[in-house]
């Protein structure tokens, strides 16, 4: 991963949402095709579709600020300001805002997140086309881009609350049909409260779309006590993306809305051609303080790394600021903060 090109906040929130928006939204199905859920077999559909993604179970809040993000427009480059920060001279926290570069983060992976299941809800607006004991059928549909494709929905159970499920793409009703997003669930106390992973496999995809896109999504949640994303984003390539895209994430938040976000990216922060490092630990308290913890290596900054934390108070007022170099203007008392130790990302893999 290190010996690509990658970036984060605008490119994500580009790449990502103009794709997906374009791939499963734009494209779409066709209207016609959709339909009420009947009534009689309702409580045994909605066992299958209790195993597919929702909204609700997969996305994530930053101390209940994405929205603030989303309207702001700001991306992740922009937080650091237009020059990276050579030390000469101390700079404000305006230049560099670890909770915004958090907020438009996760504004930029609900926006993959949400339009990826763009299917799902279709698929949930509709009664199935083939019902059996262990499975459930939907389409094939026609897509409404003009294409001449069609797509359909599988959903298989096997055991004891496990399910597998397909959205699947071809240029005939009679196939062959390419996987391009897929899925498996377990259920816990219920269906929809369990463990598994879903997969966006934009190559698949484009190779029947006849496009050059590349690329994947993978998500593996854990929906059984609150919720916990770790979402991989690998070699994403699109036409109106300069750089491949690669990232990291983890995220979970508990019912009382304490939780952690951690994302580490490669992105030439300074525009000088080389790629730093960036790893961010983001955590908040139920009463919504932030502390953020950061760490910047690589690129022109050579062997050296450099250490970053930040803290809000409920209202979100900056309380703390220290780096280990001296960049910005010190500021308050690491006692104020919601965590007084500093912690960077710990589960992150590549």
């Amino acid at each position: 991963m290190h010996g690509t090109t990658t970036a984060t906040g605008r490119h994500t929130d580009r790449a990502l949402a103009g794709v997906y928006l374009s791939m499963l939204l734009g494209l779409g199905l066709n209207a016609g095709c959709l339909g009420n859920i009947t009534n009689e077999p309702f409580s045994e559909d909605a066992l299958f579709l209790a195993a597919l993604p929702s909204q609700e179970q997969h996305s994530i809040s930053v101390a209940d600020q994405q929205q603030a993000a989303t309207d702001t427009g700001l991306a992740a480059e922009d937080s650091w300001g237009t020059d990276f920060p050579s030390g000469a001279e101390p700079v404000s926290s305006d230049d560099l805002d670890l909770l915004a570069m958090t907020e438009d983060v996760s504004a930029s992976i609900n926006d993959a997140i949400f339009t990826m299941l763009g299917y799902v809800d279709l698929v949930r607006a509709s009664p199935p086309t083939e019902r059996g004991d262990d499975y459930r059928l939907w389409g094939p549909w026609s897509m409404s881009d003009g294409s001449g494709n069609y797509i359909k929905t599988r959903i298989l159970r096997s055991g004891e609350g496990y399910y597998e499920w397909s959205f699947q793409i071809a240029s005939t009703t009679g196939g062959p049909w390419t996987a391009f997003f897929t899925g498996a669930h377990l259920g816990g106390e219920t269906v929809e409260q369990g463990v598994g992973e879903f997969l966006e496999d934009i190559t698949a995809f484009a190779l029947v779309e006849s496009t050059s896109d590349r690329g994947t999504v993978d998500v593996q949640y854990d929906n059984r006590d609150g919720v916990q994303l770790a979402v991989q984003i690998e070699d994403l390539e699109v036409d109106d993306l300069s750089q491949v895209v690669s990232a990291l994430y983890w995220y979970q938040q508990d019912q009382e809305g304490t939780g952690e976000f951690e994302f580490q990216t490669w992105a030439d922060l300074d525009g000088a051609g080389l790629d730093e490092n960036t790893e961010v630990k983001t955590r908040w308290s139920s009463d919504q303080a932030v502390r953020s913890d950061a760490s910047l290596s690589a690129g022109d900054l050579g062997q050296t790394e450099i250490l970053i934390s930040q803290c809000w108070n409920q209202d979100h007022e900056l309380v703390y600021q220290w780096d280990s170099a001296g960049i910005l203007e010190f500021l308050g008392d690491e006692a104020d903060c919601p965590y007084v130790e500093a912690s960077l990302p710990q589960h992150l893999q590549d």
